[in-house]
């Protein structure tokens, strides 16, 4: 399933950032608002249903979901949700915690 948030422009945006990583201070809201806008609005199905993170996730979906790790690091009503729908993708396929689990690694180089 494809966002209608603008698809091809979170996938520049994840290329672009993944080619000039950047620290959680270098990063804007507006910037971390439309990947988020882009996983949220790709997650609004059942919650066994959400994958982010393995084979059944496209790139940009895999590349928008670790990026969004960094919102660990925040506190608010939207970062709840995504914690949510974080949890509710790692408790409902095992293949997503071991494809986050390699992300997570990979992702201290970009």
């Amino acid at each position: 399933m494809q966002s209608t948030a603008n698809y091809s422009d979170v996938e520049k945006l994840l290329v672009t950032l993944c080619d000039t990583p950047v620290d959680s201070n270098g990063i804007s809201d507006a910037v971390l608002g439309q990947i988020y806008s882009y996983l949220m609005d790709i997650t609004n199905v059942a919650p066994d249903d959400i994958h982010w993170f393995c084979e059944r996730a496209n790139t940009t979906t895999v590349a928008a979901a670790t990026f969004l790790l960094r919102l660990f690091a925040y506190s608010s009503r939207e970062v709840d949700t995504w914690k949510e729908k974080l949890h509710a993708c790692l408790s409902s396929c095992c293949s997503c915690v071991q494809k986050l689990e390699e992300a997570k690694v990979s992702s201290r180089h970009t």
